[in-house]
């Protein structure tokens, strides 16, 4: 079945395809006209799609000379649905919706959002496109596609460079926080109960521990961040 619609106009044609094909697929379960405007008004949910049902229906139950206005025909519905909903200027309503999209999330998430909107727009010339396409990307992917070798040819190619790029960071991401050592198993226990005139003897640190604790600027005899070992309150 069709997705709710909430009045967004630039979905408005999709949502009145898709409503026509189920309706075709089901054409036995709704056999007149009545049932297939009933049948599309029900996902009219929300914004300015249900003012709008809400309307249409007072308006079809509205008596006059003692009989109901009715639904009327299925075709006639579809032009009132049109004129309310599809936008008047398709491509300029396609540029704004392009140059306000931002990446959220995965780069082959953005390229689904940006590819439809960048056909309706109308837009054909590669350095305009590729311009909305990559400011609104993540500053990190853009210097990534642009220290390319070959830049793409066309805007097909943008959207394949971005998605592996996009893909191999977060790989990279992933591999560097599997290989990070644990701190709970690189630090030795802090020496409890020692006393400065009686200095701790502690056991030598491995590479890994003194790397660790050069990273934090922690001391490498008591582990305590704020001093080196030169200066360890521990020291004799």
């Amino acid at each position: 079945q069709p997705s709710d619609f909430s009045g967004d106009r630039l979905e408005a044609s999709a949502f009145l395809n898709t409503c026509r094909t189920y309706l075709r697929v089901n054409k036995d379960a709704y056999p007149d006209d009545e049932d297939k405007v009933i049948f599309v008004l029900s996902f009219l949910v929300g914004g300015t799609a249900a003012p709008w049902r809400e309307a249409r229906e007072e308006d079809t139950f509205t008596v006059v000379s003692g009989k109901e206005k009715g639904f009327g025909t299925f075709n006639d519905f579809v032009t009132e649905f049109k004129k309310a909903f599809e936008p008047l200027s398709p491509t300029s309503d396609a540029i704004t919706k392009l140059k306000a999209l931002k990446q959220t999330g995965l780069a082959e998430d953005y390229v689904a959002l940006f590819r439809p909107l960048a056909a309706r727009s109308g837009v054909k010339e590669l350095e305009v496109l590729s311009d909305y396409f990559l400011s609104g990307l993540s500053a990190g992917l853009v210097r990534n596609i642009l220290s390319a070798q070959t830049l793409p040819t066309d805007i097909e190619g943008y959207y394949t460079l971005a998605v592996r790029l996009d893909l191999q960071w977060r790989k990279a991401t992933e591999y560097a926080k599997a290989s990070k050592p644990s701190q709970s198993t690189s630090t030795s226990s802090k020496p409890t109960g020692s006393n400065p005139s009686n200095p701790v003897r502690l056991r030598k640190l491995t590479d890994e521990e003194r790397a660790l604790l050069t990273s934090k600027g922690a001391c490498f005899r008591c582990r305590e961040v704020g001093h080196i070992a030169q200066k360890c309150p521990l020291r004799g």
